[in-house]
């Protein structure tokens, strides 16, 4: 867990600056991101991971960042909360107690959720794993996430990332 440490720290650097930007920032109801942007609002992040020390890392950036966050440990918590908490954004880990849970998390998410379906970033060590590659561009049909990043992954790439779904950019669809 070498990342681990690396990634605490630089989510601390981030809290950091979140702090500073906060105290010179004046307009109420703003929060002043890691790289300056201003957010007129707290997004809802419900991560979805059963590793307690990834998610730790994830929070602690994320709430740098000025994002509230939700956690989830399963997949059927992580339903349950999607219910409950109405998430903006949904962080998806694909091996959890059984190595399909993320792929089933999102069928079921698909096709139960009334109203309620937020984009969807997967963040995994699958393709490490197992050899094989995944993208919302070309695997969309089987593994419909709207992103896709392999763990460990860079905070900066992460908020960018979660920047990006939260303003309504998915990546383009492969045309066949």
């Amino acid at each position: 867990m070498r990342w681990h440490w690396s990634v605490l720290a630089i989510a601390r650097s981030a809290r950091e600056q979140v702090e500073r930007s906060d105290a010179e920032e004046s307009g109420r109801g703003h929060v002043r991101g890691v790289r300056g942007a201003t957010m007129t609002c707290k997004a809802k992040i419900l991560i979805v991971d059963d590793d307690a020390d990834y998610q730790a890392a994830m929070r602690q950036i994320l709430e740098g960042a000025g994002y509230e966050v939700v956690s989830a440990y399963s997949k059927d918590e992580g339903l349950e909360l999607l219910k409950e908490k109405s998430p903006d954004l949904i962080i998806l880990d694909i091996m959890m107690d059984r190595t399909t849970d993320g792929f089933f998390f999102l069928y079921e998410m698909k096709a139960k959720a009334e109203g309620n379906k937020p984009p969807v970033l997967s963040i995994s060590v699958i393709s490490e794993k197992t050899g094989m590659q995944f993208s919302p561009t070309t695997d969309g049909d089987y593994f419909p996430a709207d992103d896709f990043l392999t763990k460990p992954v860079d905070p900066a790439e992460l908020l960018e990332h979660v920047k990006a779904l939260l303003a309504g950019y998915r990546p383009p669809k492969r045309s066949e």
